[in-house]
């Protein structure tokens, strides 16, 4: 999966301590999705005892190129 980033996105990233590893781990196994208003999907995943929260704008399918809009920690920063 070839993954992309917005200049949003990384600046989010940056401010809320969210790895790009981190990224690759919700894109490899969530537990839960929905369809967005805002970018098309957001995705929820585990991540060392706390749930990040991706916005993205193609959903990672057959090795799609998946676009990543923003990011957050659940319940954290403004969430």
């Amino acid at each position: 999966m070839e993954i992309h980033f917005t200049p949003h996105a990384l600046a989010r990233m940056t401010q809320r301590g969210i790895s790009i590893s981190n990224v690759e781990s919700v894109l490899r196994d969530f537990h839960f999705s929905v369809v967005s208003i805002r970018s098309g999907m957001r995705i929820e995943g585990n991540v060392e005892g706390r749930v990040l929260k991706l916005w993205i704008y193609r959903f990672p399918k057959n090795g799609d190129r998946v676009i990543i809009e923003s990011a957050v920690w659940k319940g954290e920063n403004n969430d």
